[in-house]
């Protein structure tokens, strides 16, 4: 450990600071803040983070941590490269393979793509909004902002519409149309 000479209330802000991540907390825990306003001792957090000192001290108490992440994943990939190569020396090639893709999916060589289909098509989607819209129609007409109560109007006279035109498509699809014979005595 490298020595810093740092007083008892800046290693307390060190520790304080790796434990919560938050600067300004880690003040609060290590020197009496209880009466200091919050941009006073954000101001102060500052300048102990800008301590070249401090910085050193938390780059050297972050370290362990650093270096347990990077020997766990290090030690990971060797595990599985040590058991693809027995399975691989008693033949059992399937177990081989399957460790190997292990090895890469914790490397991140293999990126899993999950397809999503929708069928929702753009007239569901029309109806969808349409209902969504007429479900707080007597929310709108009851409200009392006038703003809400026009938009409400126009909302109805948009759905009779609607429904004025749906009715006169599906009277056209049911009518019965010329018989073939009418049309070909037409050509």
């Amino acid at each position: 450990m490298a020595e810093f000479k740092l007083t008892q209330k800046q290693e307390a802000f060190c520790c304080a600071y790796i434990e919560t991540g938050n600067a300004s907390d880690a003040y609060r825990r290590s020197y009496d803040a209880s009466q200091a306003m919050p941009s006073t001792v954000n101001r102060r957090a500052k300048e102990l983070m800008d301590d070249p000192k401090i910085a050193a001290r938390l780059r050297e108490l972050r370290q362990p941590a650093i270096d347990n992440a990077q020997f766990t994943f290090e030690s990971h990939l060797a595990k599985l490269a040590e058991l693809r190569d027995a399975a691989q020396r008693k033949g059992n090639f399937s177990a081989a393979i399957q460790a190997e893709a292990l090895r890469g999916k914790a490397a991140g060589f293999y990126v899993e793509r999950v397809e999503v289909e929708q069928k929702l098509t753009l007239a569901d989607l029309i109806e969808q909004v349409t209902q969504s819209r007429l479900d707080d129609l007597p929310r709108m007409l009851e409200s009392d902002d006038p703003n809400e109560r026009k938009r409400a109007e126009v909302l109805q006279e948009q759905e009779r519409r609607r429904a004025l035109v749906q009715r006169s498509s599906a009277d056209r699809l049911s009518a019965p149309g010329p018989s073939p014979a009418s049309v070909a005595e037409m050509h």
